[in-house]
């Protein structure tokens, strides 16, 4: 992923909400784990919010549908609603300069369920909403 030839992992995990906690629950994580010279893993980079939770799909169910992993880049994909339904994709490349991972294509597609060939297509790149940090990122901030 981090373009080195060496073998790195994109992790997504996720906590189960515990009795009596406040916490919504089903919370989820993206690590990135690259794998140093000396052949150990070390997290890269991460984030709580690009990967939706389990129960944030609506009627569709779970939201997270799956992540796209290609050198040096990922995208992180979402999908849920009901009769309006929606998908949410997020891509991230590495930046040798920076070194780290930034957000370069947020892509928004709404529908209702009856007219499924009339969608609506949002893209955006950093020039409507700056730069962004896979560690710094929320979906909330570029709506």
């Amino acid at each position: 992923m981090s373009g080195d030839g060496r073998t790195d992992f994109l992790v997504v995990t996720e906590r189960a909400k515990i009795a009596g906690e406040e916490s919504p629950g089903d919370e989820r994580s993206l690590f990135i784990l690259v794998r140093g010279a000396n052949g150990k893993l070390n997290i890269a980079g991460q984030n709580e919010t690009i990967v939706y939770c389990r129960s944030c799909g609506g009627a569709m169910g779970d939201p997270f549908a799956g992540v796209e992993v290609r050198r040096m880049s990922f995208t992180v994909n979402n999908y849920g609603g009901s009769n309006l339904r929606w998908s949410e994709s997020y891509q991230f490349d590495y930046s040798r300069r920076d070194k780290t991972w930034q957000l370069v294509r947020a892509v928004s597609e709404s529908f209702n369920a009856l007219e499924p060939k009339k969608v609506k297509t949002k893209i955006r790149t950093p020039r409507n909403f700056g730069r962004f940090d896979l560690s710094d990122f929320d979906p909330e901030k570029i709506r």
